[in-house]
């Protein structure tokens, strides 16, 4: 659960500082729902090719993880209502914590990496991502309050 937790963090706090791209036709909301269920996806693809003994369990596992993000963000997003019905965050290019990942995942080594992202996948539940997420959207607001404060 380590592995996606302090990814998760990284991800949902980029959007609190990220400007807003006035052409996106995707809210806030159905981004920060997109970055979850996608979060996994550029390593689950990496690990799949790396092993294909484990493709079907790492797109299952996948597929579950999708299904967890949209329960585990749902709250949130009916929370915030309004606040996340503008438009989406837009980032730079090189701010991408789901590669990031990848790229922490490849230094440490796919032997290692890749059957701990499959117990990942397998065992996270909607209730332990809830929590990262809401954590993580607590961290992002006292934030935002601390820029406003200063004016940034």
């Amino acid at each position: 659960m380590a592995l996606i937790s302090n990814k998760l963090l990284l991800l949902l706090g980029s959007a609190s500082v990220a400007g807003f791209a006035a052409e996106t036709p995707m809210t806030a909301g159905e981004d920060l729902l997109r970055q979850q269920q996608e979060f996994m996806t550029p390593s689950v693809t990496y690990c799949a090719e790396t092993f294909p003994e484990m493709r079907g369990a790492l797109l299952a596992g996948n597929e579950r993880f999708r299904g967890i993000a949209e329960e585990a963000t749902r709250p949130l997003r009916q929370r915030m209502g309004a606040a996340l019905a503008g438009p989406a965050p837009q980032r730079p290019p090189e701010f991408d914590p789901a590669r990031s990942m990848l790229e922490q995942g490849k230094r440490q080594g796919a032997s290692a990496f890749c059957p701990q992202l499959l117990q990942t996948l397998e065992s996270v539940s909607v209730q332990a991502l809830q929590q990262v997420v809401d954590e993580a959207f607590a961290r992002m607001e006292q934030r935002a309050s601390e820029l406003k404060a200063t004016g940034k």
